[in-house]
């Protein structure tokens, strides 16, 4: 026969037992409620187990909302990985190469230069190496 030790059969709201017509969960680190108490914490609003959220953002927040007051990462508000991508994107470019093939023509003398180089060198593989057998066959 099973028999639910005190922690798993406690509502986390309450504190009182919650029997097993009366249970929701378990949820979020093995939490329960009994279904009276199963409410939004902010706002009070009933909540069911498709409608209820946690706390993404610290895991030790047990507690359940709504979708109205779930905690969210706002403007001003950072998390550990926020900072990195803050900093990689504030990071100064160190040249100015362009991928003709992406960009298109270059734009300034300093990548006007570049490409007319990356041109030639690819003209020069090109005529190495892509001959066309039969064209050359018909050349007197």
């Amino acid at each position: 026969m099973y028999r639910p030790n005190f922690y798993e059969s406690t509502c986390f709201r309450c504190s009182e037992i919650v029997y097993q017509v009366d249970r929701v969960g378990p949820l979020k680190d093995f939490t329960f409620f009994h279904s009276g108490c199963f409410k939004c914490a902010v706002c009070g609003t009933k909540l069911t187990l498709k409608t209820y959220y946690n706390n993404q953002h610290w895991t030790e927040d047990k507690e359940v909302y709504c979708s109205s007051h779930v905690p969210k990462i706002g403007p001003g508000h950072l998390d550990n990985s926020s900072v990195g991508i803050r900093s990689a994107l504030n990071v100064p470019r160190t040249n100015n190469y362009v991928n003709e093939q992406i960009r298109g023509h270059a734009r300034n003398s300093h990548e006007t230069e570049q490409s007319s180089k990356s041109r030639d060198s690819f003209n020069t593989f090109r005529a190495v190496f892509c001959r066309d057998p039969l064209a050359d066959a018909a050349l007197p």
